[in-house]
């Protein structure tokens, strides 16, 4: 049965996967069903879900996306046809974490502040202003004329009528340096 062969597929290459050195395959949460054809893999060392992805993508397989922590890879609706070749990228990506980690060093994760803000402005008062653009670098004490979301995890970072903080700035600057993708900026 094909429905068979892919989830044993899939299954196999998750506990292969979680074997190797320096990987380590995320467990979905007690009470969630897991997508079979999702895998989301993270390092146990200090190298984050961009860096992964980079090593990935230069062994030619691709991602779905990444943050700061995780890499989402989406296997095909079908059994793998060279699942020996797709065991063979991770061992070589599993070679190549240990001098990674020591050159990229600079790029460890970091956690976004949980604290919820107050809007300084309402949108009210917001539309009866006007927008200038300004660097996010030089935008502290600033008020933010729309969101700055990265993406995953599609959260805001800085809400529209949030009043930027230096704290908003490092981690907008720590995430852009890895790799991160934003929706506003």
């Amino acid at each position: 049965d094909e429905i068979k062969e892919i989830l044993n597929q899939t299954k196999d290459l998750r506990l292969f996967i979680d074997s190797i050195p320096y990987l380590n395959v995320l467990d979905t949460p007690i009470d969630y069903v897991l997508d079979p054809l999702k895998v989301t893999i993270q390092s146990d060392r200090e190298i984050s879900g961009y860096d992964l992805q980079v090593l990935l993508e230069k062994e030619g397989l691709y991602t779905e996306l990444a943050d700061d922590r995780n890499v989402l890879l989406v296997l095909p609706l079908g059994p793998i046809d060279k699942i020996k070749e797709l065991k063979e990228v991770f061992i070589k990506i599993s070679e190549q974490m240990a001098s990674y980690q020591a050159r990229h060093s600079q790029y460890k994760t970091t956690s976004i502040s949980t604290s919820v803000s107050k809007l300084a402005l309402s949108y009210r008062e917001m539309r009866r202003l006007k927008v200038k653009p300004i660097s996010i670098r030089s935008a502290e004490g600033f008020i933010a004329a729309e969101a700055i979301i990265p993406y995953p995890p599609g959260i805001p970072l800085i809400a529209k009528g949030e009043q930027i903080t230096s704290e908003h700035i490092h981690h907008y600057s720590s995430l852009k340096k890895k790799g991160a993708r934003f929706q506003g900026a």
